[in-house]
């Protein structure tokens, strides 16, 4: 199967005035088209700078120290920021963590899905609002033109959600990036909305890269777990494997934490 994702031995650095302050190092994986990946560790691992690294998305005083990051055969150690633009939207969508600082609170739902529907067309297009209203429809929300009046106040958290994963299939990318995309909410929301997206992953046949730092998520839900500790990766494996047989102290503390999970479970159904 060919590999959508294919990282080597990236090393990553945030600079501050003469010093360099090391982020990612040494980490190397690949994501095929359709698998569904999950990057675990807990706040500063690393996880999500290699996230923003696939999007093109690293700050100014992020500096690339090694390896490579080859996105649909584009390696983005070496691209310009035109061709990363390119692949926002188009080839990579992004779930981000917080709808409210993620959605604009002054504009209407229908015109922020609207945008992202005409930067990745480029340019305005007669059927647009159709296609917001399908795409609404798509993520599971009721009432789809009465959704694109609303501003993001009137959606609950779950909706705002929905709202949020709209946005990213607007480019009909061939990945997702969804970074902590249910922290905010509670178990029974959760849970619907990773099934949801779960369900559109696998019916577009796209994947999905889940950043996380709950492993039972992880677990329950990825092909593939990638644990992370200090911006290096110290665990990789099927959720079985990582769950059953974890070869780091770091990885059996992840598992402590999340009780419901220490013990190896059947895979879900398909």
């Amino acid at each position: 199967m060919n590999a959508l994702i294919e990282v080597h031995n990236l090393g990553i650095a945030y600079r501050q005035g003469a010093q360099h302050t090391q982020a990612v190092t040494d980490v190397s994986f690949s994501l095929a088209q359709g698998e569904t990946l999950a990057i675990v560790g807990e706040s500063g691992s690393g996880k999500t700078t290699v996230a923003n690294a696939m999007l093109g998305l690293l700050p100014d005083s992020a500096v690339l120290t090694a390896g490579r990051l080859v996105v649909a055969g584009q390696d983005l150690s070496q691209a310009s920021e035109r061709v990363k633009r390119q692949l926002r939207g188009r080839t990579i969508g992004l779930v981000p963590q917080d709808p409210m600082v993620s959605l604009n609170p002054t504009q209407r739902i229908g015109v922020q899905i609207a945008e992202a529907l005409v930067l990745a067309r480029g340019g305005r297009y007669r059927g647009v609002d159709n296609d917001v209203g399908e795409l609404l429809a798509q993520v599971g929300l009721d009432n789809p033109t009465l959704r694109a009046r609303q501003y993001p106040h009137e959606l609950s958290g779950g909706m705002r959600q929905r709202v949020l994963i709209a946005i990213a299939l607007a480019g009909n990318p061939r990945l997702i990036i969804a970074d902590e995309p249910t922290s905010a909410l509670d178990v029974t929301v959760q849970q619907r909305i990773l099934d949801h997206l779960e369900g559109l992953v696998r019916e577009r046949g796209i994947s999905l890269l889940i950043i996380t730092h709950d492993l039972g998520v992880a677990a329950d839900r990825a092909d593939r777990v990638l644990v992370m500790k200090s911006g290096r990766l110290v665990e990789h494996g099927t959720p079985q494997q990582v769950l059953a047989k974890p070869t780091q102290p770091y990885t059996r503390a992840l598992i402590a934490a999340a009780p419901a999970f220490a013990e190896p479970r059947a895979p879900r159904a398909a």
